[in-house]
């Protein structure tokens, strides 16, 4: 088995050549990355953490600034301080301080993680964020896979869907326009597609979005096609009042939608249409009956 120390900057696309300095050595030419031979050890996947006497100096020098642009097909990669281990599944990178990955249509950040070169999958043990074109998802711990665009979040998750700019000009009344500011969900667990729209969020399930809360034991989510699926005790409430329980809702929000809310097994109670007791009567209304 054989470890590379690699004690610099990382900031470039996969397949990046950086310079390889050995800890306790003096400086010396890069070295070759080594080719996996059939009598190699391999190491597990979940490798421990860096102890505090592995990291040397080097280890605290400064993560890339802004990362660069996104680049089309590619994973780009920074961090302050990473390890590559050559292992029966490819190469593996153990990076930390500031880690941060960009892919064309992802940006993820966190302070460890350990990342496959050759799946493009990075997992974190610890808290991340993940920013895509219509979500920022937070979780405790997770993993992303940039070929797919999934990611799996774990405990404490909070994701915050997006509205579209156009959603902000629907018209007044509007099934979108009721969705015209961001909606937030907090739960344990997630998994979502961030290439489809599509995901399932489970676990003391909250939503809050304008003057609405809502929690429910799932939700399906559909960015796509604009529709938003919380099942099983779903309960609602408004800041004006309104509230109520129904087996499953399904919010469509797409502008033209046939039933833009439809509660199945509920019940509810809604405050905010008030009586106007000073309004005249109809001039056509029919004689009351004798009685």
């Amino acid at each position: 088995m054989r470890r590379i120390v690699r004690a610099a900057t990382i900031a470039g696309v996969c397949g990046i050549s950086l310079c390889t300095t050995l800890a306790a050595q003096p400086p010396s030419p890069p070295a070759p990355r080594p080719t996996p031979k059939a009598s190699q050890t391999p190491l597990k996947v979940s490798l421990p953490p860096l102890s505090a006497s592995v990291v040397t100096s080097s280890a605290t020098t400064p993560a890339s600034s802004a990362p660069p642009s996104a680049v089309k097909g590619k994973v780009q990669y920074g961090n302050g301080y990473a390890e590559n281990h050559i292992t029966s599944q490819g190469e593996i990178i153990m990076m930390q301080y500031a880690v941060w990955f960009r892919s064309p249509d992802a940006y993820l950040t966190t302070e460890k993680a350990l990342y496959n070169r050759a799946t493009k999958i990075a997992s974190s043990p610890g808290k991340f964020n993940l920013k895509t074109d219509d979500a920022d998802l937070t979780a405790n711990t997770g993993t992303v896979y940039f070929n797919t665009r999934d990611a799996q979040a774990r405990g404490s998750l909070v994701m915050i869907i997006r509205p579209r700019p156009q959603d902000a000009n629907a018209p007044q009344g509007s099934a979108r326009r009721q969705f015209d500011s961001p909606a937030t969900i907090t739960c344990e667990k997630g998994d979502y597609n961030w290439r489809s729209g599509k995901g399932i969020l489970t676990g003391n399930l909250t939503v809050r979005q304008k003057n609405r809360t809502v929690t429910a034991d799932k939700i399906l989510i559909d960015t796509k096609n604009e529709v938003i699926t919380l099942d099983q005790n779903v309960q609602w409430t408004t800041t004006d009042g309104d509230k109520g329980k129904a087996t499953k809702v399904i919010l469509n929000y797409r502008e033209g939608a046939e039933i833009p809310f439809k509660a199945i097994n509920g019940s509810g109670v809604s405050n905010v249409d008030e009586l106007d007791d000073s309004a005249p009567s109809p001039s056509n209304l029919p004689p009351a009956p004798a009685p």
